[in-house]
């Protein structure tokens, strides 16, 4: 895998033929250790040329991973990047109950306040995927994977108080 993902310095440029920066292949979804070689040699945390205009940070969060967002924070990413749906990665993490990776994204100055397209704050994209049960069926119908440990109650709270 590694390789393969790292070549050239050229190479890891590169896009992906599904136009994602080698940065954002899902080879590296799990595994920081190959996110952390990719940006030492130049792959680049502020990419955002997929078709939905969506960044690292976005799928980070999306997935919980909040080891994940606070290297790409570390390495330049923005935290108010905004999607083609107008989803912020606080948006993606709400809505998914990551109520740690919720807090991260706060403290390094994500707004809470920000609507998407759709005219939803995080705050309300959480209050309306509370169910736990409904979110679990989803996810595992899904190709993302379940984690256990979100936690909508947490993540509302911790929203209601950045209002």
């Amino acid at each position: 895998i590694m390789p393969s993902l790292v070549g050239s310095e050229m190479c890891i440029r590169d896009r992906l033929t599904y136009g994602h920066d080698r940065l954002q292949s899902r080879k590296i979804r799990h595994s920081k250790a190959i996110a952390e070689l990719l940006i030492k040699h130049g792959a680049n945390v502020k990419y955002n040329g997929t078709a939905v205009k969506d960044t690292v940070l976005h799928r980070a969060a999306l997935r919980g991973r909040t080891d994940l967002c606070q290297l790409f924070i570390e390495k330049g990413a923005h935290v108010m990047a905004i999607d083609i749906l107008g989803s912020s990665p606080l948006h993606n993490a709400a809505k998914a109950g990551y109520w740690e990776t919720v807090q991260l994204l706060l403290k390094h100055g994500a707004q809470a306040a920000v609507k998407d397209k759709f005219q939803k704050t995080a705050l309300a994209l959480a209050q309306m995927r509370k169910e736990e049960a409904l979110n679990k069926e989803i996810r595992i119908e899904s190709t993302l994977d379940y984690n256990p440990g979100s936690d909508y109650d947490k993540t509302i709270e911790i929203l209601s108080r950045a209002k």
